[in-house]
């Protein structure tokens, strides 16, 4: 028998939770009186949650209760008749499943307190009640709605019991005592007053705390009851995540926000760009002192130069310094008015480079740390027509890319990140979903980032897409660049990105 004990929970845990139970508790009720335990020992109590769907239309809906009534009763599908009803029916299968073992056990259900006398239609009592029993189990207690009101769902759930004498390890906790402080909200929405503002004790008769004769059982104080509100938000937000946690992006998918331009987080990358010891926004100092020298070694000073996506100036300012007259633009306002300041002489744009290409006519036009993998194959080839477009003849294109060994160190996953003080992605506290997905067919990775703040919930998507050496010839050789030479192992180790990087110069 004793083996039994933790099988037989473990069991009866499963069946309720396959049926959608939850708080599911085993308490000892071997102290309470016969009249009420019917000599059982121990009772099962579990509940059916309602749904946030439901305690939304109900809050949303005027007189919900009173307008079925005036359709003809029509409460055919209100969902907390179904759910009574549904706890009823478990009830009436767990107590089945339990005789059939060899033990005693009595179902709760409406159907069987009225079948065996223990519900008296008059007084609207039982001799049982779920909700003592749901206090013996410590899951929650009697709020001044005189529900019982549990951290995880407030009111917004039905009850069952079984009562029985099956081996089973069992608790027995002090009713815990209400949580409504100083909130009446349930008696400020409830129209016939049966409420009486009363907190619950232990010892408190029910008619001090609600005139249930009064009661139209409207439904309000169950939905407007803080600790039910608190639930529908967490659902709301519960099933919000799990929307986009579900969503794998389409291919270069796009958002209506980025990171770039975000008025936080664009801050914050400016930070990024500037610490000369991250891979993070820009490469290391020396990463970029080695770029610099590559670019300087295919182009000539007093060159006409375009810096596509030139952040806060950090190669600008470099080419400027060597004799070259410079261009940059990026769409991140906070790097480029840091640019600005630096050096009034360069003529720093702020926008868009795919849509709002800068005219002119440049030597030499570069654009670094991979960013042409972060365009849809559509939008790369209205780049790069346009920068072969504004190149004049002999001018040259530098930019890198990554190679397919990207794969090696990217990899699909997930990841939470909860900073409560704040962090990168927020100046107060939040909670970050990152998601990585691989696109082996079309050689490119995405990065969904989903950001869940008091404020509300942003969501981002970032892009690599990576080439091998003849897919990228053949995509310059298209748009007409007749020379193209590929660089590799330029840089040392990337603290933050992959290694697999190549350099391109394409001459048009």
């Amino acid at each position: 028998m004793a083996k039994e004990i933790p099988y037989l929970n473990q069991d009866i845990e499963s069946r309720l939770k396959h049926q959608g139970a939850e708080l599911i508790r085993f308490v000892d009720i071997s102290h309470l009186g016969e009249k009420q335990n019917r000599q059982l020992p121990n009772v099962i109590v579990f509940v059916l949650p309602l749904s946030a769907a439901y305690i939304r239309d109900v809050a949303d809906t005027p007189d919900y209760v009173q307008a079925r009534i005036d359709d003809n009763f029509n409460f055919d599908d209100d969902e907390f008749l179904q759910t009574e009803h549904q706890a009823g029916e478990i009830a009436d299968e767990l107590a089945r499943f339990i005789s059939e073992k060899g033990y005693k056990a009595l179902s709760q259900s409406d159907a069987a307190l009225l079948a065996a006398g223990r519900f008296n239609a008059g007084t609207k009592e039982s001799v049982l009640p779920h909700k003592t029993v749901a206090l013996l189990s410590g899951s929650g207690w009697i709020g001044k709605n005189n529900l019982f009101i549990t951290p995880e769902y407030g009111a917004a759930q039905c009850l069952g019991t079984v009562l029985t004498d099956a081996p089973l390890e069992t608790v027995l906790h002090t009713p815990l005592l209400p949580k409504c402080g100083n909130c009446s909200i349930c008696a400020d929405v409830c129209e016939k007053y049966v409420l009486k503002r009363k907190t619950w004790h232990t010892a408190t008769p029910r008619e001090e705390i609600v005139d249930v004769y009064g009661c139209s059982t409207c439904l309000k104080c169950l939905v407007h009851c803080l600790y039910t509100q608190l639930y529908m938000k967490k659902r709301s937000d519960k099933m919000r995540i799990e929307s986009l946690t579900d969503k794998r992006p389409a291919l270069f998918e796009k958002t209506n926000g980025t990171i770039w331009t975000d008025p936080y987080i664009q801050q914050q990358m400016l930070k990024e760009h500037l610490n000369p010891d991250s891979d993070g926004a820009s490469r290391k100092r020396e990463s970029i002192r080695r770029i610099t020298d590559f670019i300087l070694r295919h182009s000539k000073p007093g060159s006409a130069l375009l810096d596509l996506g030139c952040g806060p100036g950090l190669y600008t300012s470099v080419f400027r310094d060597k004799g070259y007259h410079v261009t940059g633009i990026d769409f991140n306002r906070a790097s480029v008015e840091y640019a600005r300041a630096q050096h009034t002489d360069i003529c720093y744009i702020e926008g868009d480079y795919i849509r709002n290409y800068p005219e002119g006519k440049y030597d030499v036009v570069i654009m670094i740390y991979c960013d042409l993998g972060t365009h849809s194959d559509n939008d790369r080839d209205v780049l790069l027509s346009n920068v072969y477009r504004s190149l004049r003849e002999e001018g040259v294109f530098i930019f890198d890319v990554f190679t397919d060994g990207l794969v090696k160190d990217t990899h699909e996953g997930k990841s939470w990140e909860y900073e409560p003080e704040g962090g990168f992605w927020n100046k107060d506290k939040y909670l970050l979903l990152s998601q990585t997905f691989h696109y082996p067919d079309q050689n490119a990775f995405s990065y969904q980032y989903n950001l869940f703040t008091e404020q509300g919930t942003k969501h981002f998507i970032l892009w690599d897409r990576y080439y091998s050496r003849e897919e990228i010839t053949s995509v310059l050789r298209q748009v007409g660049f007749r020379k193209v030479t590929i660089h590799t192992n330029m840089l040392e180790s990337n603290s933050f990105t992959s290694d697999h990087e190549m350099f391109v110069v394409a001459t048009r």
